[in-house]
């Protein structure tokens, strides 16, 4: 019967450099599909074009669209003619080189209103996703 091994051997196999080095080079890779994407963009992008106009995709996208639309009509039910004005001043203002964001993503229930918008560059938009609780760099 072998021996289990005990909390300091494992310290110690976690701690060392060699370990370390696997964790990082296992953080970095990208996986199989992304690479096999990556070497292969007009193919990936030949079958998304595909399945785009095939039925399935079509319904997908428009259940998608309904979706959003819903969400959108839900997170909106609320306002009235000033606060949807007041909205939309706030997109027209806003900067070059930023997005409007919801800081409470709609699909997690968040209102379309002003005091859930604020302003974001497109790589922190693209990040943030529809995280709630985002810590900026």
């Amino acid at each position: 019967m072998s021996e289990k091994p005990d909390f300091d051997d494992f310290l110690e196999i976690v701690n060392s450099d060699e370990f370390q080095a696997f964790k990082e080079e296992f953080r970095n890779e990208k996986g199989y599909q992304k690479s096999w994407g990556f070497k292969n963009k007009d193919r990936l992008r030949n079958h998304q074009r595909n399945y785009e106009k095939s039925e399935k995709g079509i319904e997908s996208r428009r259940k998608v669209n309904r979706t959003r639309k819903q969400r959108m009509i839900e997170a909106q039910a609320d306002l009235d003619y000033d606060q949807k004005m007041l909205i939309r001043d706030f997109y027209y203002s806003c900067p070059d080189g930023y997005e409007v964001d919801h800081i409470v993503p709609i699909a997690k229930g968040g209102k379309h209103c002003l005091s859930n918008l604020q302003y974001l560059t497109p790589e922190e938009n693209r990040r943030k996703a529809s995280r709630m609780y985002y810590k900026y760099k």
